[in-house]
């Protein structure tokens, strides 16, 4: 996602992303999406570094998705929003215990994000990765 800045006028204008509806999920399974600390790790680093973050809808409720089972599992529904729906993910009370965790450390950082300019707007300093270890600064 950064190892390309170089070539870029203003990174700060560029759109970074875990998924969207081309792609595969960051989760792509249910295992996967029961890594709560994999999870917030990448929502910290899309959040804390440069450009313009975009969250594509489930992220907030950790949605998995592999695309080689085709387009559709990229792409369900999202949960509720209809009288009819048996399920809901749009209230607290209606979410599970694993995604209500998901739901607020994403708007515990989004917030913090909100309210920091540097984060939002300051610019990133990259190291040279060591063992597996991308550090930067902002």
């Amino acid at each position: 996602m950064l190892s390309q800045d170089i070539v870029y006028a203003d990174t700060q204008n560029l759109l970074t992303f875990l998924d969207n509806h081309d792609t595969p999920r960051f989760l792509k399974n249910k295992e996967e999406a029961s890594d709560s600390a994999r999870y917030q790790q990448a929502l910290v680093l899309l959040l804390t570094t440069r450009g313009i973050p975009q969250l594509y809808y489930g992220d907030e409720i950790g949605f998995s998705g592999d695309k080689s089972k085709g387009d559709g599992a990229l792409r369900m529904d999202f949960p509720g929003g209809w009288k009819e729906d048996a399920v809901s993910a749009f209230s607290k009370t209606s979410r599970s215990v694993s995604q209500n965790r998901k739901f607020d450390f994403l708007q515990k950082l989004l917030n913090y994000r909100k309210g920091n300019d540097v984060i939002a707007k300051g610019s990133l300093k990259q190291f040279i990765p060591n063992d597996d270890i991308y550090v930067y600064e902002r």
